[in-house]
C-alpha cells in the first residue's frame, strides 16, 4: 500500500544563481568490519547458546562472575578513597534473615556494603541493589533450583530490598547510621600509654566527628599541631551540633495495640528513651572528651610553656620593674590631673549656669514687678481720666471717639515705657496737671 503526499514548495530566492557545487565525495574505500570487543563475545555467545536451546541465564551469570573476577584481579592492590570495590562473601546467616525483623539487619551487610558503611555513595548503594537483585531475584532462584520456590531467598530479597529503601532515603538513612550496629559506639578508653595517645583517641573522634551537622570535622591531629588547631579542635568537640537520634530503636506502637491510648503511651515511651540516649550518649562523648584533654600531651606541654612564659616575665631586671612602676605612677599623676582639670571645668560650668539661671529668675522677677506696677498705674490713670471727663474740660460733651482717643493714647504711654519708675512719673505728671488745669495738654505730651 502506498500513499501521495503533495507538497507545495515556497518560491526560489531573489538571489538564487543557479545550482553550485560546493564539495565533491571522495573515492570510495572497500573496509572490512570485525565482530570483536568484550561485550559483542558476550552477546555472540548468549545467541549461539539460546540457538542450542540452552540455559542462557546460567551462561549470562557465568560470564558476570567472569567478568567481576577480572575485574577484582585488576583492582587488587589499588584500593579506592573511602571503600573497597571488591564484592564481599556472602556468609550463611543472610539466608535466616526475616523481612518482619528488618529493623535489627544490618542494612549495609545486606547489600554488600560492610566495609564502607556510612561512607558508602548513593552510586555504591545502587550498584550493589542491582547486583543482589540480579543474583537473588525470585525468578531467578525458583528456575536456578529446578521451579522450586525456597523461603529464605524470598525473604533475603525482600530484605534487600528494604535495606535499599532505607539506604536510599536520606532521613531514614542517618536513623540507621545513628545506631548503626556495624559501628559500635566507643566508651572513655581511660588511661593510655603515651605512645599510644594519637592511635586510641584518633580513631574514636574521626568516628564521632561523622554526627556533626558541621563538616568537615577537625581530626585529633599530631604531636606536631598547633595551640591554635588543638583548642580548635576541643571548642569544635565540646560545642558539637549532633544530628544523631534514636528514633530507629523505638517500638512501633502498631505492634502492641490498635488502642489509640496505647498508641499515645508507647509514642511517650519512645520519646522518654530517645531523650535519654541522647541525653546519656552527650555524656559518653563528654567523658571521652575529658579524658582525652587530661591525657593529651601537647596540652601539657602547652601549659609548660604559658609557665616558662610566666616565670621568664617574673624574672624581669629590676630597672624595667622600676621604669615600669615609674611609667604606671605617671600615669596615675595625669590621669589624677585630667580628672581634676575635668571637675574644675564642670564645677565652672554648673557655676555658670546657676548664674544665668539666678540672671534668668531676676529678670523674670523683674518683669513681674514691672507688670504689676504698669497695672496698678494704668488702672489709677484711667480712673483719673475718665473722673475728669476724659480731660475735655468739664463743659465738653464727650463723644465716643473721644473716649477711644483717650484710651488710646493710655495704651501708648504703657506701651512706650517699660520702667516702672517712669510709669509712676507719668501718672504723678497727669495728677500735677489736673490740679494746674493742663491735663489734656500733657496728657497729649506723654502719649508722644
Amino acid at each position: 500500500m502506498s500513499a501521495r503526499l503533495a507538497i507545495e514548495l515556497p518560491q526560489v530566492a531573489a538571489e538564487f544563481q543557479g545550482n553550485k557545487i560546493h564539495a565533491e565525495l571522495d573515492g570510495l574505500v572497500q573496509c572490512t568490519v570485525k565482530r570483536v570487543g568484550g561485550y559483542m563475545e558476550q552477546y555472540l555467545k548468549l545467541v549461539e547458546e539460546q540457538e542450542k536451546g540452552g540455559n542462557v541465564i546460567e551462561l549470562f551469570e557465568e560470564i558476570q562472575r567472569q567478568q567481576e573476577a577480572k575485574n577484582k584481579s585488576k583492582s587488587k592492590g589499588k584500593g579506592k578513597k573511602g571503600g573497597d570495590g571488591d564484592d564481599e562473601e556472602e556468609t550463611a546467616d543472610l539466608l535466616l534473615l526475616k523481612a518482619s525483623e528488618w529493623r535489627t539487619q544490618d542494612h549495609y551487610k545486606v547489600l554488600g556494603l560492610s566495609k564502607l558503611r556510612y561512607r558508602a555513595t548513593t552510586d555504591d548503594i545502587i550498584r550493589q541493589q542491582r547486583k543482589k537483585v540480579l543474583r537473588h531475584h525470585p525468578d531467578k532462584r525458583i528456575a536456578q533450583a529446578g521451579g522450586v520456590a525456597e523461603a529464605a531467598n524470598d525473604e533475603l530479597f525482600k530484605c534487600i530490598q528494604k535495606a535499599f529503601e532505607i539506604l536510599m532515603d536520606p532521613i531514614k538513612r542517618k536513623q540507621f547510621d545513628s545506631v548503626d550496629p556495624g559501628i559500635p559506639d566507643d566508651e572513655d578508653p581511660g588511661d593510655v600509654p603515651k605512645k599510644d595517645f594519637y592511635k586510641v583517641f584518633g580513631p574514636i573522634f574521626e568516628k564521632e566527628g561523622r554526627f556533626s551537622k558541621t563538616q568537615p570535622a577537625p581530626k585529633l591531629g599530631t604531636a606536631k599541631s598547633t595551640k591554635e588547631e588543638v583548642e580548635a579542635f576541643y571548642d569544635f568537640f565540646y560545642n558539637m551540633k549532633s544530628w544523631r537520634s534514636f528514633e530507629y530503636l523505638d517500638e512501633d506502637p502498631s505492634e502492641n495495640s490498635d488502642n489509640r491510648d496505647n498508641k499515645r503511651w508507647a509514642e511517650k515511651k519512645n520519646k522518654n528513651a530517645r531523650e535519654k540516649r541522647k541525653k546519656d550518649d552527650t555524656a559518653r562523648l563528654r567523658k571521652i572528651l575529658d579524658s582525652c584533654a587530661r591525657q593529651d600531651p601537647r596540652m601539657a606541654k602547652f601549659r609548660e610553656e604559658a609557665k616558662a612564659n610566666r616565670k621568664k616575665n617574673q624574672n624581669k631586671s629590676a630597672l624595667d620593674l622600676k621604669q615600669q612602676k615609674q611609667q604606671e605612677l605617671q600615669q596615675i599623676q595625669q590621669k589624677q590631673e585630667e580628672q581634676k582639670a575635668a571637675e574644675e571645668a564642670e564645677k565652672q560650668k554648673n557655676k555658670e549656669k546657676e548664674l544665668q539661671q539666678q540672671e534668668k529668675e531676676s529678670a523674670k522677677k523683674e518683669k513681674e514687678a514691672l507688670k504689676k506696677v504698669a497695672k496698678k498705674e494704668k488702672k489709677t490713670m484711667k480712673t483719673l481720666i475718665k473722673d475728669n471727663n476724659y480731660l475735655y474740660g468739664s463743659d465738653v460733651q464727650v463723644t465716643a471717639e473721644n473716649i477711644a482717643k483717650r484710651l488710646d493714647q493710655l495704651d501708648a504711654i504703657f506701651a512706650g515705657n517699660k520702667d516702672a519708675d517712669a510709669l509712676v512719673g507719668a501718672r504723678a505728671a497727669l495728677e500735677k496737671a489736673l490740679t494746674e488745669g493742663n491735663a489734656g495738654e500733657v496728657f497729649d505730651q506723654l502719649a508722644l
